[in-house]
């Protein structure tokens, strides 16, 4: 099912974020957003998300309970270690294996047993995107993965996302222009 978006708004202190918004986010295709800081793309993704609510309008079609996200901050939990943050969304389902092959993919073998607040703000990031994709979700949003890489890693991680994702739905926020082709998405949203 798409996840519509119908009329949305939402305002902060008297500034209007989303004024009548709506849109549809395809069923098991990629969609990114694009838009400057503070047109209102996070909090898209947080009413989508349940985690804000809405002034008025709706959301329809959001599989609830089979979401995973990665926000634009990473939300770890500093004490434990990479892997055990990983295993946090597993309800014992991952595989260790599975866990250290995805990181290695995302060329982060060596930050398994390292609790998080000993990794560098790229590797947290990449804990935080591997976390998302071995959750057991249909739909996983994503606000800017990709942030912080060098070419060589962004490339490694957009490979380990296009692969965990296909015939998922993805919304990916992004600022930079490339990435919607980059990721091959299937839906644009260009926020004013």
């Amino acid at each position: 099912m798409d996840i519509i978006v119908e009329h949305l708004s939402k305002s902060y202190n008297n500034l209007q974020v989303l004024r009548d918004f709506s849109f549809r986010f395809p069923e098991k295709k990629t969609t990114c957003i694009l838009g400057e800081s503070g047109c209102g793309k996070t909090t898209l993704l947080h009413i989508i998300l349940g985690i804000e609510k809405a002034d008025a309008g709706k959301v329809s079609g959001v599989p609830y309970g089979r979401l995973s996200a990665v926000f634009q901050e990473d939300r770890l939990c500093e004490n434990l270690s990479a892997e055990a943050n990983i295993r946090l969304v597993g309800k014992g389902r991952i595989g260790e294996a599975q866990i250290r092959d995805t990181m290695e993919a995302v060329r982060l073998s060596e930050a398994f047993h390292k609790p998080v607040r000993e990794l560098s703000g790229g590797m947290r990031r990449r804990v935080a995107v591997v976390r998302a994709l071995l959750a057991d979700a249909e739909c996983i949003v994503m606000d800017e993965p990709l942030k912080g890489l060098d070419e060589e890693t962004k490339a490694a991680v957009l490979r380990v996302i296009k692969e965990y994702t296909e015939g998922k739905t993805l919304i990916v926020v992004t600022h930079d222009k490339e990435e919607p082709r980059l990721f091959g998405a299937a839906a644009l949203l260009e926020m004013p």
